[in-house]
């Protein structure tokens, strides 16, 4: 009884340190908007002058739902957001690499990044070295594919069967785009853990580094 009690009281101990480090966190303020994975928050420098979330990726302009991503982030403009680094704090671009909060009900805060994946507004980027809420994001970008919420049901000409184009990273490395007709379509699996993805067309795929697998 006497090891439960002080393991009870280890997990308190820890439980209200975590609370205390999460509202303790800075708070800063979302100004402009350039996407929805990438803007400008006052107060974080970066040689590019702007911030990318972590484990998010939206459309680009001109891609279907590029709009909706991006003035859903405009939504916040002006309110006090949290943010936190990782391991990586900068990407190739020079942007800050960040999880990013936003207040929610009873003083509360929820993060952005997770927010997004389980709303469809951006779908799920695998980052290998920044993981802190790798698990969380996983189960929240599955959660918005299996609901079709956002971009899963509002990209593609047949809105009643959302994103199913397959992208499957390979053993070697390599990255293949499988169509509902190809022959090995039914036996890809997508997983998000490793960096494969759905696809709402062609073009998007190939636009982002994707190649024809083999009919």
């Amino acid at each position: 009884m006497k090891k439960l009690i002080i393991g009870i009281l280890a997990i308190a101990i820890a439980l209200f340190s975590f609370l205390l480090y999460k509202n303790s966190l800075p708070k800063y303020t979302i100004t402009r908007v350039i996407d929805g994975d990438t803007f400008v928050i006052q107060g974080i420098s970066s040689p590019k002058g702007t911030v990318r979330l972590i484990g998010v990726d939206t459309p680009e302009v001109g891609e279907c739902y590029f709009q909706q991503a991006k003035d859903f982030v405009a939504s916040f403009i002006g309110l006090p957001v949290k943010v936190e680094y990782d391991v990586n704090k900068m990407d190739q671009f020079g942007r800050a690499l960040v999880y990013v909060s936003i207040p929610a009900k009873d003083n509360k805060w929820i993060l952005l990044n997770t927010m997004m994946l389980e709303q469809g507004i951006g779908r799920y980027y695998t980052d290998q070295i920044n993981l802190k809420y790798g698990v969380q994001f996983l189960a929240s970008a599955n959660e918005g594919y299996k609901n079709k919420f956002g971009l899963w049901t509002q990209c593609t000409e047949n809105k009643t069967i959302g994103c199913t184009i397959k992208g499957n990273v390979g053993r070697d490395g390599k990255r293949y785009y499988h169509l509902p007709s190809f022959r090995h379509y039914a036996q890809t699996v997508v997983n998000f853990d490793k960096g494969d993805m759905y696809f709402c067309s062609e073009q998007e795929a190939i636009s982002k580094g994707w190649a024809r697998a083999v009919e």
